[in-house]
Protein backbone atom coordinates (compact mmCIF):
# COMPACT_ATOMS: atom_id res chain seq x y z
CA UNK A 1 0.00 0.00 0.00
CA UNK A 2 1.27 3.10 -0.82
CA UNK A 3 1.91 6.13 2.29
CA UNK A 4 -0.51 8.44 1.86
CA UNK A 5 -1.74 11.93 3.42
CA UNK A 6 -3.42 11.48 6.60
CA UNK A 7 -6.84 13.20 6.96
CA UNK A 8 -8.39 14.97 9.66
CA UNK A 9 -10.16 12.18 11.61
CA UNK A 10 -11.43 13.04 15.27
CA UNK A 11 -12.98 10.52 18.08
CA UNK A 12 -11.91 7.85 20.47
CA UNK A 13 -11.61 5.00 18.24
CA UNK A 14 -8.16 3.63 17.30
CA UNK A 15 -8.62 4.56 13.66
CA UNK A 16 -7.10 6.24 10.64
CA UNK A 17 -7.92 7.88 7.62
CA UNK A 18 -5.65 8.50 4.98
CA UNK A 19 -5.75 9.70 1.04
CA UNK A 20 -4.19 6.75 -1.02
CA UNK A 21 -3.21 6.12 -4.87
CA UNK A 22 -2.48 2.86 -4.88
CA UNK A 23 -6.16 1.47 -4.63
CA UNK A 24 -8.57 3.67 -6.09
CA UNK A 25 -12.18 3.21 -8.14
CA UNK A 26 -11.52 5.97 -10.60
CA UNK A 27 -9.26 8.88 -11.25
CA UNK A 28 -6.46 9.62 -8.72
CA UNK A 29 -7.28 8.93 -5.31
CA UNK A 30 -9.48 7.27 -2.91
CA UNK A 31 -9.62 7.42 0.95
CA UNK A 32 -8.64 4.80 3.28
CA UNK A 33 -9.78 3.59 6.65
CA UNK A 34 -8.46 1.47 9.01
CA UNK A 35 -10.69 0.99 11.96
CA UNK A 36 -8.47 -1.28 14.96
CA UNK A 37 -11.55 -0.44 17.76
CA UNK A 38 -14.14 -2.82 17.99
CA UNK A 39 -18.27 -1.55 18.46
CA UNK A 40 -18.63 0.13 21.79
CA UNK A 41 -20.74 3.09 22.70
CA UNK A 42 -19.42 6.25 21.53
CA UNK A 43 -16.66 4.93 20.29
CA UNK A 44 -16.00 5.93 16.52
CA UNK A 45 -13.93 8.23 14.23
CA UNK A 46 -15.70 11.13 12.17
CA UNK A 47 -14.59 13.69 9.50
CA UNK A 48 -17.31 16.08 8.08
CA UNK A 49 -17.85 18.84 5.77
CA UNK A 50 -20.58 21.34 5.89
CA UNK A 51 -22.18 21.72 2.09
CA UNK A 52 -24.50 24.43 0.80
CA UNK A 53 -27.82 22.55 -0.50
CA UNK A 54 -31.08 23.51 -1.31
CA UNK A 55 -32.97 22.70 1.67
CA UNK A 56 -36.24 21.09 2.23
CA UNK A 57 -36.08 18.89 -1.32
CA UNK A 58 -34.74 15.56 -2.18
CA UNK A 59 -30.57 14.71 -2.40
CA UNK A 60 -28.88 11.56 -3.64
CA UNK A 61 -25.81 10.43 -2.11
CA UNK A 62 -23.63 7.76 -3.94
CA UNK A 63 -20.08 6.19 -3.73
CA UNK A 64 -18.04 3.35 -4.26
CA UNK A 65 -16.36 1.29 -1.45
CA UNK A 66 -14.85 -2.01 -0.69
CA UNK A 67 -13.61 -3.87 2.30
CA UNK A 68 -11.36 -6.07 3.79
CA UNK A 69 -11.59 -7.76 6.95
CA UNK A 70 -14.42 -5.42 7.86
CA UNK A 71 -17.25 -5.93 10.53
CA UNK A 72 -20.60 -4.16 10.35
CA UNK A 73 -20.57 -0.83 10.63
CA UNK A 74 -16.99 -0.22 9.25
CA UNK A 75 -18.43 2.86 7.41
CA UNK A 76 -21.69 5.30 7.19
CA UNK A 77 -22.62 8.40 5.97
CA UNK A 78 -24.60 10.41 8.14
CA UNK A 79 -26.71 13.25 6.63
CA UNK A 80 -28.63 15.29 9.14
CA UNK A 81 -27.61 16.86 12.36
CA UNK A 82 -29.77 14.33 14.67
CA UNK A 83 -27.83 11.06 12.81
CA UNK A 84 -31.20 9.56 11.81
CA UNK A 85 -30.77 9.63 8.55
CA UNK A 86 -27.77 7.82 7.08
CA UNK A 87 -26.31 5.41 3.89
CA UNK A 88 -24.53 2.40 5.69
CA UNK A 89 -22.17 -0.14 4.17
CA UNK A 90 -21.87 -3.47 6.01
CA UNK A 91 -19.04 -5.67 6.15
CA UNK A 92 -19.09 -5.32 2.03
CA UNK A 93 -17.65 -6.79 -0.12
CA UNK A 94 -13.71 -7.15 -0.92
CA UNK A 95 -14.47 -5.48 -4.81
CA UNK A 96 -15.53 -2.09 -5.56
CA UNK A 97 -19.32 -1.87 -4.65
CA UNK A 98 -21.88 1.19 -5.41
CA UNK A 99 -23.72 3.19 -2.58
CA UNK A 100 -26.55 5.23 -2.67
CA UNK A 101 -28.97 7.02 -0.29
CA UNK A 102 -31.59 9.15 -0.32
CA UNK A 103 -32.91 11.69 1.76
CA UNK A 104 -34.54 15.32 2.16
CA UNK A 105 -32.61 17.75 3.44
CA UNK A 106 -33.47 19.59 7.00
CA UNK A 107 -32.62 23.20 5.55
CA UNK A 108 -29.64 25.05 3.54
CA UNK A 109 -26.66 22.98 4.70
CA UNK A 110 -26.02 19.74 5.99
CA UNK A 111 -23.14 18.20 7.94
CA UNK A 112 -22.10 15.11 5.70
CA UNK A 113 -20.49 13.29 8.06
CA UNK A 114 -18.32 9.98 7.39
CA UNK A 115 -18.15 7.38 10.50
CA UNK A 116 -16.31 4.33 10.99
CA UNK A 117 -17.74 2.19 14.02
CA UNK A 118 -16.08 -0.95 14.06
CA UNK A 119 -13.13 -2.61 13.34
CA UNK A 120 -12.12 -3.69 9.35
CA UNK A 121 -10.71 -1.53 6.34
CA UNK A 122 -12.47 0.37 4.13
CA UNK A 123 -11.91 2.20 0.50
CA UNK A 124 -14.27 5.08 -0.29
CA UNK A 125 -14.28 6.72 -4.08
CA UNK A 126 -16.39 9.08 -5.96
CA UNK A 127 -18.13 10.39 -3.27
CA UNK A 128 -21.17 12.89 -5.12
CA UNK A 129 -23.87 14.56 -3.61
CA UNK A 130 -26.66 15.82 -5.82
CA UNK A 131 -30.05 17.84 -5.83
CA UNK A 132 -32.85 15.04 -6.62
CA UNK A 133 -33.95 11.49 -6.15
CA UNK A 134 -31.58 8.50 -7.22
CA UNK A 135 -31.73 6.51 -9.83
Amino acid sequence: MSRGRRVFFWGAADATATVVSDVVHSGGFALLIVNRSPSKAQVYRTMSQKVSVRGGVAHCLTFWAKTENATAGILNFRLNDAWTQSVVIGAGLPNWTFYQGQFVTEDGNIDLRIVSENVGTVWVDDIELREGTCP
